[in-house]
């Protein structure tokens, strides 16, 4: 079984870097903010503070609810270099494309919050802080080799979705200043799908596949026996899920100077270690030439078993900074400035269980698939100019 078997597809977990150098998080919760261009932490005057600055809620009044949904539309193509796919591969005209089915996602968030007393504030919010999803498979397991996507033995389908429940309080320091921390309930869903046994990579090998091709082959140089036999097998697909429950924290300080207008908000999103549990699952396309000739007892179903698997996956935290002034050029001047500390995100590891058959011989799947990003941290800034026709009016 290939070394890079279970999760050379995450790097299409990615694919949103390009768009807001914010990889897979998912920073728009909230429809006036995003009016503001996302420069809301400094400023938080509805519910969805509770995504954006919790210890905005100790200064809202009476209670507040708020709903809201995202559509996101994902569009990823992908032209191979000519010289470097298979010979016969078709490609479509206009490169491959890894767009999910569905041409948009949705994305819903729901916030709720109360003033307990002049002080105390207290609110809910259900969110989607990380999230992403693409699709590049073309085909299906049976079609002919050469019209499928060809980058799918590094990875061809994946989903991430995390939501968090988050309870919160908010504590009014003084009449200016503002504290808050929620812990969040966070539900993390992972899924992930490949190819393998790639015959035009006899490289990525295992010490299985060499024994039974050498069964096949008796006598036969191994490695020639290897990519001999691996040109004859069946295309594998690996498609795995999993999901994990754990727990994060996220607080919140501002402050707002009424007379002049300035604001100050700072903010901090705990990262999320998920140890994730789900199910492995193998396919194959069709029965292969050499399938008939593996032993009766060490069919591809034995050598591949569906499976539990674990793994980790982890989140990055985030630390923002907002400045805020009203009463420039007749509006609101506000920016923003997000650290996401991506560099928490060193690697993707998978840990299958089943590593021996009934009968105690070792099966095709590895203890462990581990695949290595080591990102660097992200850095996000954002800014807008706001006037309304009240402000410009002087009546806020």
């Amino acid at each position: 079984m290939s070394e890079r078997l279970a999760l050379r597809l995450a790097p299409f977990l990615l694919c949103a870097a390009v768009a807001s150098a914010s990889s897979f998080s998912v920073n728009e919760m909230g429809a006036r903010a995003q009016g503001m261009g996302g420069a809301f932490s400094s400023i938080a005057d509805d519910a969805s503070a509770i995504f954006f600055n919790p210890a905005g809620i100790a200064f809202l009044k009476k209670t507040n609810f708020q709903m809201e949904a995202l559509a996101i539309n994902g569009q990823f193509r992908f032209v191979p270099n000519p010289n470097e796919i298979p010979a016969g591969t078709a490609v479509p005209s206009k490169g491959f494309s890894g767009a999910i089915h569905q041409p948009f996602i949705p994305v819903a968030s729901m916030y709720a919050t109360r003033r307990l007393s002049e002080k105390w504030a207290a609110g809910f919010g259900i969110y989607v802080p990380n999230g992403l999803a693409d699709n590049w498979t073309n085909f299906n397991d049976s079609d002919p080799f050469e019209t499928k996507f060809v980058g799918r033995f590094a990875g061809s389908r994946a989903a991430l979705q995390q939501y968090w429940f988050q309870p919160t309080v908010a504590y009014r320091i003084t009449p200016n200043q503002s504290v808050s921390v929620g812990v969040a309930f966070v539900h993390t869903h992972l899924f992930l799908e490949e190819s393998f046994l790639n015959p035009y990579d006899p490289s990525t090998t295992s010490v299985l596949g060499r024994s039974l091709a050498q069964d096949i082959f008796p006598g036969v140089e191994p490695n020639q026996a290897y990519a001999a036999f691996l040109r004859l097998l069946p295309e594998g697909r690996l498609r795995a899920a999993a999901t994990a429950n754990k727990y994060g924290v996220s607080l919140g300080y501002l402050y707002k100077h009424r007379a002049s207008g300035m604001n100050v908000g700072l903010t901090y999103r705990s990262h999320v270690v998920s140890h994730l549990d789900g199910e492995a699952s193998f396919a194959f396309a069709g029965k292969g030439t050499l399938v008939p000739f593996l032993p009766s007892d060490r069919g591809l179903n034995v050598v591949f078993p569906n499976q539990k698997i674990r793994g980790t996956f982890t989140t990055p935290d985030n630390y923002g900074v907002g400045v805020s002034k009203r009463g420039v050029m007749g509006g609101t001047l506000a920016v923003d400035f997000h650290l996401m500390q991506f560099s928490r995100f060193k690697d993707l590891p998978i840990n299958f269980t089943q590593l021996v058959d009934p009968k105690g011989r070792i099966t095709g799947t590895p203890a462990e698939q581990r695949l290595t990003f080591d990102f660097n941290n992200s850095v996000m800034i954002r800014s807008e100019e706001h006037t309304s026709e009240l402000q410009s009016r002087g009546l806020i």
